[in-house]
């Protein structure tokens, strides 16, 4: 692989965040395929991610709103005075 090629993308994503992937003494081709498949893998929990993040701030509102009587428990927004839920 290119050194200069590495350096530049080593700048753009600082050498802490790809040193993870050279923990093992890999080399820089390495690091890179390591880096583009933890991407892969975090786009392909995504989905499943954000359900079950929906799932569990409704069961917790749900909850709360059950044991404090409320039907909805609601935030002001004191600069637009608009009425958000609180999660």
């Amino acid at each position: 692989m290119n050194t200069r090629f590495y350096s530049e993308i080593e700048n753009s994503f600082t050498s802490s965040r790809l040193s993870v992937y050279k923990q093992d003494g890999a080399d820089n081709l390495t690091c890179l395929a390591r880096y583009l498949y933890n991407i892969e893998v975090c786009k392909s929990l995504y989905s499943s991610l954000n359900i079950f993040e929906v799932s569990f701030r409704n069961a917790i509102d749900k909850a709360l709103s059950r044991k404090f009587n409320y039907q909805k428990l609601l935030l002001l927004r004191k600069t637009s005075m608009q009425v958000l839920p609180l999660w």
